[in-house]
């Protein structure tokens, strides 16, 4: 079920994007980052890889279908900003930008029944966590 609503809430969130004149790039982009303790491949994603402006952005789109105690947003915690920041590492290593601007959004989703969704954009939402 979860599943089916972060789905939901990436599509809106894309339509969302582009009439706030996103131009999206790539979506649920994957890419190894690194080997577990077993030796298994860890996989990063990133939801939307899209440009606002001339800025490139690595969108994370957190979709709920109810306001509980915690905003959808701070689900991206220290763990989840380092494997977003190892991914964007990868893919703009594979697109070549370097020495151009990037940012980390974060895009929230509240799908609460009876109510239209509710959609933010939270621009630069943290730093690279790899950038010292």
């Amino acid at each position: 079920m979860n599943h089916i609503i972060g789905k939901e809430g990436e599509l809106l969130a894309i339509s969302f994007l582009e009439r706030n004149r996103y131009r999206i790039c790539a979506t649920n982009f994957t890419a190894p980052i690194g080997k577990s303790s077993t030796g298994k491949t860890i996989l990063g994603e990133i939801d939307i890889i899209a440009f606002d402006g001339q800025v490139l952005c690595f969108i994370e789109v957190k979709t709920r279908s109810y306001l509980g105690l915690y905003a959808p947003q701070d689900a991206v915690d220290a763990a989840k900003k380092l494997n977003i920041a190892l991914t964007a590492r990868k893919y703009l290593r594979l697109v070549g930008w370097k020495y151009k601007p990037y940012r980390f959004d974060v895009v929230t989703v509240i799908l609460q029944q009876g109510s239209a969704p509710k959609l933010e954009i939270l621009k630069n939402y943290f730093a690279d966590p790899l950038r010292k």
